[in-house]
C-alpha cells in the first residue's frame, strides 16, 4: 500500500529496460485484403472523377501539324520525321559581312555544356515508360514524356516534331522503324543509321556529352532492330581515342555519310540520322535578283572542321539526302543542336502549346489512352453531350434574356428622355402664354434643359 513502492515498481504495460519485447499480434489477413480493396476503390473513384473532368475540358487547338509558309523545302513522299529542340535562349549569331560569313558558335550549349537534350529526353522517357506503363506508346504521348523530363531536369528546350508531309499520325505507336513494321514482327526492308557526335575538343565551344549521346543512341537502335554491322551503321566522332572504324565528323565525311545513307534506299527501308553537336546561323548572298534582301540567313550543322570548311547548310542536306528518298521509305532524324529545327527544314511542324501540354499530361496521369475504343468513346461523348448541351442552352437563354431586357430598358429610357420633356415644355409654354394674356405679365423664366430631371421652376 506504500505509494513510494508503487512508483518504483515497473508498469505492467511497459516492460522494464532489457526485457524482451512482447510478441506482436498476428495480422488479420482478411482485414488486410479488405483494406487493400477499399484503397483500390477510392483510387479508382478518384481516377474516374479526374477522367470526367478531363473529358469536359478541351485541349484548345487540335493536335495536328502546321504548315510552315516560310519553309523553302518541298514536301516529300517518303516518311520523314525529325525531332529537334526549340529554346527561348539565344543560339548563335548572324554574321554581317558579304559572302558567306558567320560569327561562330555559342561557348556552351545545353545544360552545363552537355550538348543537345532531345535524344536524352527520348531515351530517358522510353526507359521510364517500361516501369510506369503509360496508357499508350503513341508519338504524342512520347512527346509529352520528353517535355516532362526536360522540364524536370531544368532545360528550357521544348521538343519539336517536323514532318516531310501532312500524312503523319500522332496516335500511331512510336517507332523509329518504318511504319510498315509497326504491326509485324519482322523488318520490311533494310536498316541504315548514321550517328554523328561532335564535342569540338580544344575549342572555346567544346561540349561534354556528344560522344556519350552517340553511344546511347547506338545501343538503343540496336535494341529495336537496327543492324550494327559496317554495312548498316556509320559512326562519326571527333574523339582522338575513338574506336577503330569510326570516322572524324568533318564536313566532307558527313556529306559522304549522308550520301551513303540515301544510296539504294527503297520502299520499306528504315533510315536514321542522329547529330549531336552545334548548330549555327550564317549569311549567304541572295540567290537571284528577285530576292528582296541582299543577304539571306540560313541555319546549318557544324562539323569538327568548321573553321576552314564552314557549316553544312539545309540545302545541302536536302539535295544529298531528302530529295533522293523514294515513296515508302522511312527516315527518322534527331538533331541535338542549336537551331536544329531549321538546320534541316521540313514543311510541317508541331510543338505542344501550354494548354495542350497540361491536357495531355493530365490524360497520361489518369491513364486515358490517346486512341480509345470507338464504342467507349461514343458512349462517353453521348453521356457528356446531354448535360453539356443543357448547360449551353440555359446559358444562351440567360444571355438572350439579359440582352432583351437591356434593349427594352434602353428603348423605354430613350422614349422617356425624348417624349416627356417635350410634352412638359409644350404645356409650360402654353401656360406662359395664358398668364401673359390674362395678366399682361410676361414670364421670363425658362427651363434649364429639356430633360425632366434638370427642370428648374
Amino acid at each position: 500500500d506504500c505509494p513510494q513502492r508503487h512508483r518504483l515498481m515497473p508498469s505492467a504495460s511497459k516492460p522494464p529496460t532489457g526485457a524482451s519485447n512482447p510478441t506482436p499480434k498476428p495480422r488479420d489477413a482478411q482485414k488486410e485484403k479488405d483494406y487493400e480493396r477499399k484503397k483500390q476503390r477510392v483510387k479508382e473513384a478518384h481516377r474516374k472523377k479526374r477522367v470526367r473532368a478531363l473529358m469536359k475540358s478541351a485541349p484548345g487547338e487540335p493536335v495536328k501539324l502546321h504548315y510552315d509558309t516560310d519553309c523553302r523545302s518541298p514536301a516529300t513522299e517518303a516518311h520523314v520525321v525529325m525531332f529537334s529542340g526549340v529554346s527561348s535562349e539565344s543560339k548563335g549569331e548572324i554574321a554581317g559581312s558579304s559572302g558567306y560569313g558567320w560569327d561562330g558558335m555559342p561557348r556552351r550549349a545545353g545544360k552545363g555544356g552537355a550538348g543537345g537534350a532531345c535524344a536524352n529526353a527520348l531515351l530517358h522517357y522510353l526507359k521510364e515508360s517500361d516501369r510506369t506503363k503509360p496508357p499508350d506508346r503513341s508519338w504524342l504521348t512520347t512527346m509529352v514524356g520528353m517535355q516532362k523530363w526536360l522540364s524536370k531536369e531544368g532545360y528550357t528546350t521544348v521538343p519539336c516534331l517536323s514532318a516531310g508531309n501532312n500524312n503523319f499520325d500522332f496516335k500511331r505507336p512510336f517507332s523509329i522503324l518504318n511504319p510498315q513494321c509497326v504491326n509485324s514482327q519482322r523488318l520490311s526492308g533494310r536498316t541504315r543509321a548514321v550517328l554523328i557526335g561532335c564535342n569540338y575538343p580544344g575549342t572555346e565551344s567544346a561540349l561534354d556529352g556528344a560522344w556519350a549521346d552517340v553511344s546511347k543512341m547506338k545501343r538503343y537502335i540496336a535494341s529495336v532492330g537496327f543492324s550494327n554491322d559496317s554495312d548498316s551503321l556509320m559512326v562519326l566522332r571527333d574523339d582522338p581515342n575513338g574506336k577503330s572504324g569510326e570516322l572524324q565528323p568533318t564536313k566532307e565525311n558527313i556529306l559522304e555519310a549522308l550520301h551513303w545513307l540515301a544510296q539504294g534506299a527503297a520502299e520499306g527501308d528504315s533510315l536514321l540520322l542522329h547529330f549531336s553537336g552545334h548548330g549555327v546561323r550564317v549569311n549567304r548572298p541572295k540567290a537571284s535578283e528577285t530576292d528582296d534582301e541582299t543577304v539571306v540567313a540560313e541555319d546549318g550543322l557544324v562539323p569538327c572542321d568548321y573553321k576552314t570548311e564552314g557549316p553544312i547548310l539545309d540545302r545541302e542536306v536536302q539535295e544529298i539526302l531528302l530529295s533522293r528518298l523514294p515513296k515508302g521509305c522511312s527516315l527518322v532524324m534527331f538533331l541535338d543542336c542549336c537551331r536544329g529545327g531549321s538546320a534541316v527544314e521540313l514543311p510541317y511542324n508541331f510543338k505542344l502549346t501550354p494548354k495542350q501540354y497540361a491536357f495531355e499530361k493530365e490524360r497520361m496521369a489518369v491513364g486515358w489512352p490517346v486512341r480509345r475504343n470507338p464504342l467507349a468513346a461514343l458512349v462517353d461523348r453521348t453521356v457528356n453531350m446531354v448535360p453539356n448541351n443543357c448547360k449551353r442552352a440555359l446559358r444562351i437563354g440567360a444571355q438572350t434574356a439579359d440582352a432583351t431586357c437591356e434593349t427594352i430598358g434602353g428603348v423605354l429610357q430613350a422614349a422617356a428622355d425624348s417624349f416627356l420633356p417635350k410634352l412638359i415644355k409644350r404645356e409650360y409654354q402654353r401656360g406662359k402664354r395664358k398668364i401673359h394674356k390674362l395678366t399682361g405679365v410676361k414670364v421670363q423664366f425658362e427651363p434649364h434643359d429639356e430633360r425632366t430631371h434638370r427642370f428648374l421652376f
